[in-house]
Formats: structure tokens, sequence, C-alpha cells
């Protein structure tokens, strides 16, 4: 009787670890599946939060320069500066701002860190980079005789 009860017990405690391992395995087959998701989404949000970022910028440089106000300062980062406008990368690399591997800068530090920490006069690049002007607008017209669309400066 003993015996009976032992190989019931016994056949009772394999079943449950049975039925647990494979609840353990559609658990972890789920958590993968969470945690894979969960990453894609990461990174759609990093992308679309990387987007809002330059269009702001890109915006805080529109309304700056509409407002007639001084388009560069020296507080604002290199991201924002070159948001305003694109030909400003091409300028701190003739001062060694950026431009190849040796002369790499952090486009989230200000210009003016920028400047000190790679020795560079703070006063001639400001001087260099509101020298650019305004930027001047590019709009794409049609030609009648190809029908190609061609960039139009005004």
């Amino acid at each position: 009787m003993i015996d009976v009860v032992v190989v019931m017990l016994t056949l009772g405690a394999v079943g449950v670890a049975t039925v647990t391992w494979f609840r353990q395995r559609l658990l972890r087959e789920a958590l993968r599946d969470a945690s894979r998701r969960l990453y894609l989404a990461q990174a759609q949000l990093n992308e679309l939060e990387s987007t809002v970022r330059k269009d702001l910028q890109a915006l805080r440089g529109e309304i700056q320069q509409r407002s007639g106000g001084s388009l560069i300062e020296p507080s604002m980062t290199i991201a924002a500066a070159i948001a305003i406008d694109p030909r400003i990368r091409d300028t701190l690399a003739q001062f060694h701002l950026g431009g190849c591997c040796s002369c790499a800068i952090d486009e989230e530090a200000t210009l003016a860190q920028a400047a000190v920490s790679h020795g560079v006069n703070l006063e001639r690049l400001m001087d260099a980079l509101n020298a650019l002007g305004p930027r001047q607008q590019l709009t794409l017209q049609e030609t009648r005789h190809s029908g190609l669309l061609q960039l139009v400066q005004f």
C-alpha cells in the first residue's frame, strides 16, 4: 500500500514538473517576444526623437533668422548652428573643427566650447560664421522644354 502511495506521489511530482517546464518554456518565449517588441519600439522612439530634435533646431534657426537677431551665437550647439545653415559645417572645417577624422567634434558642444578645446580664436570663428550672410532660398521650377526639374536660385 505504501509503495502505491509513493508511486502515485512520484507520478504526480513528475507531472507537476513537466507542466512547470512547459509553462517556463512558454513564458521564456513570451519574454523574448516582448523584449524584441520593446527593442523595436525603442529604436522607433529614438528615431522620432532625433527627427523632432533636428526639426526643432531648424525651426529655432528660422525664427531667429526671421526675427533679425544674430543668427549664430557662441552659446548655441554646433548641431543647432548647422541646422540654421548647412554651410556652417564647411566654415567650421576651415578652422579644423570637424570635417575630418583628426578634427572630429561633438555636435552637442557649443561653438565656444569647441573653439576653446581646439585652440581656435572664438572671435575670428564667430566673424567667419556670421559673415556667411543669409541663406539664399532654392526653389524647384519646371522647365518648359525638357520637362525636367531644375534648381533655380533667387
